[in-house]
């Protein structure tokens, strides 16, 4: 599982950098859902801090039942993700423009 874990971490950011060069399409829609994955994993972080905080948890480890949702960790593995493409991306054209 380790071994999935950094592979996927190499290579879909590499695949996502190859697939907004293909099509604009493509790039408008990670573009896209990135803003979506955004607003999800806020929102679904400010609702476990907010029933946290609510039960009167707060100095407890109940805040952590956030990594149980698997909608937190999908939105949240393609923001990381989306983040390192975005660096790719950055040092790519940083590259071509030859400082």
């Amino acid at each position: 599982m380790k071994l999935l874990i950094v592979a996927g971490t190499i290579i879909v950011p590499v695949l996502m950098l190859v697939l907004q060069w293909t099509s604009i399409t493509i790039k408008r829609i990670m573009d896209g859902l990135v803003i979506v994955c955004a607003f999800i994993t806020a929102i679904t972080i400010a609702f476990v801090v907010q029933q946290s905080i609510s039960s009167d948890t707060v100095f407890t480890t109940d805040v952590h039942k956030v990594f149980h949702n698997k909608v937190f960790l999908l939105a949240s593995s393609y923001l990381g993700l989306y983040g390192l493409y975005r660096m790719l991306l950055g040092l790519l054209r940083e590259y071509r423009k030859g400082d």
